[in-house]
């Protein structure tokens, strides 16, 4: 019974720490709106904006893909690569209504057509949802460090990061020769866990450049602002999307570095480039059949 009274209670503290960060950046937008609205962007600016938009869409075909990889480990076999892209892209669209679960709902029915067990698209949901919540806290580690030094511009993170592929690409094909149960679950994971990696680092980059528009100076603590607040955002529950919580997080990250009329304007451009990019990932997945081929 008290075990029951603390999940309520954690779920609704949480629910409410949802809607007072949505809250908060309305009120920041209204206190700010008559400099906001007098803002105004060039078409360069505009073309920008639409190119990061495309760019964000293509790397949703990474955690596409990631997915798909994860899919295989859990049932082999069962869905080749194209229907598993479309089944994604559909389904994606749906994060953005209330509750936060409808995209994986989506999926679960899609997948009844390849006669995919619940248990399976059910340990694919959590075995996803694990993977990139770590992988965003991974990320937001490596550029720790422009934190605690914020006068190092380039992170050592991405030297760590060259190396790691120069490694990679050296013995990557004696590795993936491995064979049996456990070296097969390993290369599953190796795959994903990089996957996921590069999605959480491109994103971070798409919200360094979009900073551009507002002449700030590129810098790679806006890669840990921007997978921080993603997994914290991916924590919360009830918010479609993360909206509120992610612009909150970046928002009280960026406060004090930035001038906050230049943030919510920031916040609100990046809010728009991921959901023309999920848009077009979506329009982008119908090319990819979504049911088996008769």
């Amino acid at each position: 019974m008290l075990i029951r009274s603390i999940q309520i209670f954690v779920k609704y503290a949480l629910i409410i720490c949802s809607l007072s960060s949505f809250i908060f950046i309305v009120i920041k937008f209204y206190d700010h709106w008559e400099l906001i609205s007098k803002w105004e962007m060039n078409s360069q600016e505009y073309f920008l904006l639409f190119l990061l938009s495309v760019l964000y869409g293509t790397t949703l075909f990474i955690l596409a893909i990631s997915w798909f990889v994860l899919l295989q480990n859990v049932e082999n076999n069962k869905i080749a690569i194209k229907p598993a892209i479309g089944i994604y892209a559909r389904a994606q669209i749906a994060k953005y209504l209330p509750g936060n679960i409808f995209h994986l709902i989506g999926r679960h029915f899609y997948l009844q057509h390849f006669n995919f067990a619940h248990s399976a698209v059910l340990k694919t949901s959590l075995l996803e949802a694990l993977l990139m919540l770590g992988c965003a806290f991974l990320t937001s580690l490596l550029f720790w460090n422009t934190v605690l030094i914020p006068q190092v511009d380039l992170s050592p993170s991405i030297v760590l990061g060259i190396l790691g592929a120069v490694v990679a690409g050296t013995h990557g094909t004696v590795f993936f020769q491995l064979n049996g149960p456990f070296a097969n679950k390993l290369k599953t994971w190796v795959i994903a866990l990089f996957l996921c990696s590069l999605f959480f680092l491109l994103q971070g980059c798409i919200f360094m450049l979009s900073s551009l528009i507002l002449n700030w100076e590129i810098s790679s603590f806006l890669i840990f602002v921007t997978a921080i607040s993603w997994a914290i955002g991916f924590v919360l529950p009830g918010a479609p999307g993360g909206l509120g919580v992610r612009e909150f997080i970046m928002f009280f990250l960026l406060n004090g570095i930035f001038p906050e009329t230049e943030i919510l304007i920031l916040l609100a451009m990046f809010r728009l480039i991921t959901i023309l990019g999920d848009v077009s990932f979506f329009l982008m997945g119908l090319i990819f059949n979504a049911t088996p081929e008769k």
